[in-house]
């Protein structure tokens, strides 16, 4: 593997370990679990773990991919690029997925290159495995950079916070989790 990869690799983990850090973002593997490059079919284990269970409690889940996963969560600033027909000027401002879900677990890391492939493979897989669980409209990787020797991530944010409309229906009280995911 290539310095520059090795740095990339390098990079994903400061990063992980800075969302992880920073609070709302948890990890969906147990300590020194693999999760850099980790194989689909693990990556599809993850996710449907999460999706099945909120599906047996009436939740919802939602799964993105993202280059930070605290600022993803956190939400903030950020510069949009060129989409071919025009240049935006300026900040635009994405929300954090705090204010719609109570969790968000990162469950791996690819390079940009393959990201978006396991962000939409896992969609479809948690749409059969897990019907009616995610909120996810489009299965394509909208808006994720493909920069060389650079890494992004997967995750699912779960434990919808109900809005304030639906909230007089009596069956939208909220679940306690115990602590994420075994594999």
């Amino acid at each position: 593997m290539s310095a520059r990869w090795e740095d990339g690799r390098y990079g994903a983990v400061e990063v992980a370990a800075q969302a992880l850090g920073a609070g709302g973002v948890e990890a969906a593997w147990l300590p020194g679990a693999a999760w850099l490059e980790l194989p689909l079919p693990a990556l599809w284990a993850r996710a449907s773990e999460v999706a099945r269970r909120e599906g047996r409690v009436g939740g919802r889940a939602y799964i993105g991919s993202t280059s930070d996963p605290a600022w993803r969560w956190q939400g903030g600033r950020y510069l949009p690029s060129e989409n071919g027909r025009h240049a935006v000027e300026g900040w635009a401002w994405m929300d954090g997925h705090r204010l719609q879900w109570r969790r968000m677990a990162i469950l791996g890391a690819w390079c940009d290159a393959d990201t978006g492939t396991a962000e939409k493979e896992t969609i479809q897989y948690i749409k059969i495995s897990a019907p009616g669980v995610l909120t996810n409209i489009a299965t394509d990787a909208r808006g994720l950079s493909r920069r060389p020797y650079a890494y992004s991530f997967v995750y699912i944010c779960f434990d919808q916070i109900v809005p304030t409309t639906a909230r007089n229906n009596k069956s939208h009280h909220h679940h306690h989790h115990p602590s994420l995911i075994t594999n």
